[in-house]
């Protein structure tokens, strides 16, 4: 388990897509899937199909601070962009099982299981939090899941 050459470029092309395809004013995460070295899918964070974007309605529809503080809970209408990857790869019917994903940000714990559901078998991240428990279900799971550093 290690990070490889070409895992910096792809992490550049992860950015990218950050930059032009996120649409969440407080995620702002990029994701790619690769496999065969080819980039199959890619997707940022925001909201699902035709629902209204935090850029169109120029604030974020979160549920407050205070809200995710009582009750845990933390509530939008965004989706993570590692989900968004996987919703759009079943919706198409792309095979993503076996691929590599880069994501800009370490997945969280609510994406953790569907990208270990998906059959992936390479995480690559960036930016890093301080959340274990996702690492841990990764290990768990035997996918290489590693910061980019």
């Amino acid at each position: 388990m290690s990070i490889r050459e070409e895992d910096f470029k792809y992490m550049q092309i992860a950015e990218q897509v950050a930059e032009e395809m996120s649409t969440c004013q407080r995620g702002h995460t990029g994701s790619i899937l690769v496999k065969k070295k080819e980039i199959i899918l890619a997707a940022g964070d925001g909201t699902a199909g035709c629902i209204k974007s935090c850029a169109e309605l120029k604030e974020c529809p979160a549920r407050p601070k205070q809200y995710e503080e009582r009750t845990g809970i933390r509530l939008r209408k965004c989706i993570c962009a590692e989900r968004k990857l996987i919703s759009l790869a079943a919706r198409d019917g792309i095979a993503i099982g076996g691929g590599t994903m880069y994501v800009t940000k370490k997945p969280c714990l609510t994406c953790a299981p569907s990208i270990i559901d998906a059959g992936i078998e390479r995480v690559i991240y960036d930016a890093d939090n301080t959340d274990t428990m996702t690492s841990e279900m990764m290990k768990e799971a035997n996918i290489e899941f590693l910061q980019l550093k």
